[in-house]
């Protein structure tokens, strides 16, 4: 028969329980800390003051450039989801993450408009919530609007590098108009975004034309893939077209100073104020006189005049 228990038996199980509980208390209140003090270390590169929906763009890629060594621009694209708070590490680090793009953006707005603008669409400061911040900036600034919005969406549709000087600059407005509507929430289907611009160079660039449009029917196109082959096959072969002709304006240049160069040391023409009669000055009067052409064999010869 089993004797009665110990009492302090239980008293010891319990104390060992309780330590490994303050233990793991500890353990989370170090790694917390620990990814505190790793927020705290971070520096991002300030952002110009934004002021006018021409900065806009810039502001943007500045932002994602300042974002990029931290890997925290996917707050600004994606709504990343609260971490349990009983995982105590994740649940810091998601608030630590937002709370410094937040920061960085809000420190950028300096001007009162804007800040009223977006409180009169709907954005609550007091919430510390990077997404909504940011586009609320582009809504605030592009005025939110329907309107708009068809404004974007058509350009886009109708765009054609025939309006453009470069093709660098066609396909970087191509890029800002995208980055727009996806800003505004509106994701097109790939084949709305790409069939017009495919359709726009088709005629000037066929072979870049056709590799594209195969890839869009196997579905293996990205937009990326289109912007780096256009890049590739437009604008690089552009500079060195370009590089080109400035060898050929250099070189025509230089035969031409070279050509003005070997008329410079020529024997200079006859006077065209004396008619191509040249003047002879008398040793004994000290006057000049000018003889008429057939006298010329007798002016040129030193020691002969005729007064």
């Amino acid at each position: 028969m089993a004797g009665p228990s110990n009492p302090g038996s239980f008293a010891s199980a319990f104390g060992r329980r309780r330590n490994e509980h303050d233990d793991d208390d500890i353990m989370q209140s170090l790694l917390q800390s620990s990814g505190n003090s790793y927020h705290e270390k971070r520096t991002f590169v300030t952002l110009p003051v934004l002021t006018s929906e021409a900065e806009l763009e810039n502001w943007d890629s500045q932002l994602r450039a300042a974002l990029a060594p931290y890997e925290l621009y996917k707050y600004l694209d994606t709504d990343i989801p609260e971490p349990d708070e009983a995982d105590k590490a994740a649940h810091g680090t998601w608030k630590a993450d937002r709370a410094d793009i937040y920061k960085l953006i809000t420190a950028s707005l300096k001007k009162s408009t804007i800040w009223s603008r977006m409180t009169r669409i709907g954005w609550k400061p007091e919430i510390v919530d990077p997404r909504a911040a940011y586009r609320k900036v582009f809504e605030a600034l592009q005025h939110g609007t329907a309107n708009t919005t068809r404004m974007v969406i058509q350009e886009l549709m109708e765009l054609k590098p025939t309006k453009f000087d470069t093709m660098d600059n066609y396909i970087n407005r191509l890029c800002v108009l995208r980055n727009r509507l996806r800003n505004t929430g509106i994701m097109n289907p790939l084949e709305m975004d790409v069939y017009p611009v495919l359709t726009a160079i088709k005629d000037n660039y066929t072979e870049l034309f056709d590799r594209n449009i195969r890839k869009m029917e196997k579905k293996t196109l990205t937009w990326e893939d289109l912007i780096k082959d256009m890049t590739e096959t437009c604008v690089d072969k552009d500079i060195i077209k370009k590089g080109l002709v400035n060898v050929n304006v250099e070189t025509g240049k230089k035969k031409k100073d070279d050509a003005n160069a070997t008329a410079s040391t020529a024997a200079p023409a006859a006077p065209a104020a004396t008619g191509g009669r040249p003047r002879k000055k008398c040793n004994e009067c000290d006057e000049t006189f000018k003889f008429p052409a057939w006298q010329q064999v007798l002016v040129l010869q030193p020691g002969i005049g005729t007064r």
